[in-house]
């Protein structure tokens, strides 16, 4: 079996935040925002000993994507400060090993091991 999924999620935040005392650096909106994008493969195979013993094997990798993240920061005076944060992206690679053996009719036993 294999297969592969894709998704994006954008957000932005509008914050007008009203301080108990505002003086002139004061923050008074804060908006923030930014997109992630995440994508996987994956392969499983699983494999029949006999009837009483199955070997599965799977690998799965992973890439994530941080972009176009942002904050702006209005003081009550006036000042802006505006920050882009820089694009990040990671990957990750997940095998797995799991066995599933029936010594008995009335018995399953099933193991597995894995990194995630």
């Amino acid at each position: 079996m294999a297969g592969a999924d894709v998704r994006r999620v954008e957000g932005t935040s509008d914050e007008r935040l009203f301080p108990p005392a505002p003086g002139s650096t004061s923050t008074a909106l804060r908006s923030t925002g930014g997109a992630q994008r995440f994508g996987g493969l994956f392969v499983q195979d699983l494999y029949t000993v006999t009837p009483e013993v199955e070997l599965m094997a799977a690998l799965r990798w992973d890439l994530w994507s941080n972009v176009d993240g942002t904050r702006r920061v209005e003081q009550a005076g006036g000042a802006v400060d505006t920050v882009a944060f820089e694009d990040r992206s990671e990957q990750q690679l997940s095998p797995r090993l799991g066995a599933r053996v029936r010594p008995w009719e009335w018995l399953t036993l099933r193991a597995s091991g894995y990194r995630s």
